[in-house]
């Protein structure tokens, strides 16, 4: 009778763990659209990199760093999948196009962004950069830049290349947050509201 109890307890006692056993966190996965945009910001944020070099012609750090991002991340023409081809179809002379294990990069990065959005619609910029350095993604930046960089220098380049990503999406979802509030309380543009109902002459 008494093992029989135990082993009712002991029981109960799993159940209630198995209940309350935290899920794993899930991965978001990237749709058509959402890896288009991806690697047209990829190409728009290095194009902010070489104009901070252009700036800064004097100064060696930036030269080298500009010489690295045109030889090591970009690329002539759209390489990879279809996604990659949406950049070229909107291209009116001035985009860039990153290359294929970059664009990879920048996938994982938008995954670890977007599963780190907080309630309110933030996101920790910190948290984000914690995570990168914490999985292999460092090892896929490495393999993009090799030792064309100090190792300093390019590690301070992926977390401020992350920190550019993160303002750019971040930006996004309080865009998106904006148009579902906006759907739930639709605003009437004042052209609107007087066509609709003419204020009355005096």
């Amino acid at each position: 009778m008494m093992s029989f109890t135990f082993e009712i307890f002991r029981f109960i006692s799993a159940s209630i763990r198995s209940g309350h056993t935290p899920k794993a966190a899930r991965v978001p996965e990237l749709d058509l659209e959402e890896r288009q945009v991806i690697f047209y910001i990829g190409g728009s944020i290095m194009r902010g990199y070489l104009r901070i070099a252009k700036r800064f012609s004097a100064s060696r750090k930036w030269q080298n760093i500009a010489s690295v991002l045109k030889s090591k991340v970009l690329c002539d023409k759209p390489e990879g999948d279809i996604e990659a081809q949406w950049t070229a179809d909107v291209d009116r002379g001035g985009l860039l196009y990153i290359t294929t294990p970059t664009q990879e990069f920048f996938k994982q990065v938008a995954t670890i962004v977007y599963s780190s959005e907080q309630k309110d619609g933030s996101i920790n910029y910190e948290e984000v950069i914690t995570k990168v350095t914490n999985t292999d993604m460092c090892v896929t930046w490495d393999n993009i830049i090799s030792d064309s960089l100090d190792e300093k220098v390019s590690l301070n380049l992926m977390n401020d290349v992350i920190t550019c990503f993160c303002k750019t999406c971040g930006r996004g979802i309080a865009k998106r947050r904006l148009n579902k509030l906006r759907q739930k309380n639709p605003l009437i543009s004042m052209a609107t509201r007087v066509s609709v109902a003419r204020r009355k002459k005096k």
